[in-house]
């Protein structure tokens, strides 16, 4: 590297050189520069640029690495099953969004911010297998010098086969209503939640241009994360149709009525940007003695009131947007309905069972 004045033109000039790994020495120069202070700034231009190159060449692309693994998991002699179940989630959930980007750049946090928050629709064991797919794809780069360190992930995962709080039929009552009555900002926000069962995200990327009110049908398309902002694609990355019902006509004519130039449905809230809208739910919710829930816990309840209703579960899955069964039996759980009557046909084995609620209740009278 060097920086030096020539005397005839009064100019400044640049040479950085750099071994690149299979080309050999590689060499860039600048001429014609104006101060000794902007050379220095070239220098520094020119070297970034080598080491981009280095880069390039020592640690290839995500989609290099997936194929160098399952072809390392082959020659391991691993059932096909093992390598088709790898292939298939490595190349639906990490090769659209790191397949160009070279292994070296991809952190920790973004892995941990892939699993735990752009595939939490995917039940707990998937997420498992595909970090441990991940794990083995980096040991793969690793081992031949790609990466220089072996990253690790601290990624804690919730049992989320456990059943949700979610409010009653008669608390979503008293809710909506007293918001609407208090005419609260978040008010046609918390009635979307909970009677189309979509995500924080969707509606926050919910656009007029999506809304046929004629065919009472929302795509569902798009989803709103404030890292990066509007996604075009959903959390499970499939369009679906959202059902208008008359009460959601009625609040959706209102706010074309008071927004009429709006892109957006909803109303861009500042706390809502800004990812407060938990807290908020929380504190109303709890002003009114009710049952605090998360804001995702509105889509929980949506999803168990129409379970309660006799809605079938496969309609509930279609219209909330889920994919996986297993994940969605937290529901159904919830609601209750895979247990409804089923001890009904052993009523003939406790002989006039009646007349025990009769004598049972003459014995609280007497007490």
């Amino acid at each position: 590297m060097t920086i030096k004045r020539n005397e005839q033109t009064k100019k400044w000039e640049v040479s950085v050189s750099m071994r690149i790994p299979g080309k050999g020495p590689r060499t860039k120069r600048r001429k014609g520069i104006e101060s000794k202070s902007k050379a220095v700034r070239v220098e520094r231009e020119l070297m970034l640029e080598l080491a981009m190159q280095k880069k390039s060449v020592t640690s290839p692309p995500w989609a290099i690495v997936i194929q160098e693994y399952l072809e390392r998991m082959k020659k391991r002699k691993l059932q096909k099953r093992t390598i088709d179940n790898a292939r298939y989630g490595l190349n639906a959930h990490t090769l659209p969004i790191w397949g160009t980007r070279l292994v070296c750049d991809i952190s920790s946090e973004e892995v941990e911010d892939l699993i735990q928050d752009e595939l939490d629709y995917l039940s707990v064991s998937q997420r498992k297998n595909i970090l441990k797919y991940i794990r083995g794809a980096m040991r793969v780069a690793h081992s031949k010098r790609y990466i220089q360190y072996l990253p690790t992930f601290d990624i804690a995962f919730e049992e989320n086969d456990k059943i949700k709080e979610v409010l009653k039929e008669s608390e979503v009552r008293i809710f909506l209503n007293e918001a609407r009555k208090q005419e609260h900002e978040w008010y046609p926000i918390w009635f979307f939640a909970c009677v189309t069962g979509m995500r924080n995200g969707e509606l926050l990327a919910l656009k007029w241009d999506t809304v046929n009110l004629d065919n009472r049908q929302i795509k569902v398309n798009k989803t709103y994360d404030k890292k990066v902002g509007l996604k075009n694609h959903t959390k499970a990355r499939y369009d679906r149709f959202v059902y208008i019902s008359d009460p959601l006509l009625a609040v959706l004519k209102d706010l074309k009525f008071k927004y009429p130039n709006e892109d957006f449905v909803l109303p861009r809230i500042s706390t809502w940007l800004q990812g407060s809208q938990a807290k908020v739910l929380r504190e109303f919710l709890e002003s009114l003695n009710l049952t605090s829930v998360r804001f995702h816990d509105l889509r929980a309840t949506w999803a168990t009131l129409l379970l309660v209703k006799g809605t079938p579960p496969v309609k509930v899955m279609t219209m909330g947007g889920w994919i996986d069964f297993k994940t969605f039996q937290i529901y159904v759980r919830q609601a209750g309905v895979d247990i409804q009557g089923i001890t009904d046909c052993l009523n003939n084995i406790v002989p006039d069972y009646k007349s025990h609620s009769i004598s049972f209740s003459e014995e609280l009278e007497s007490l």
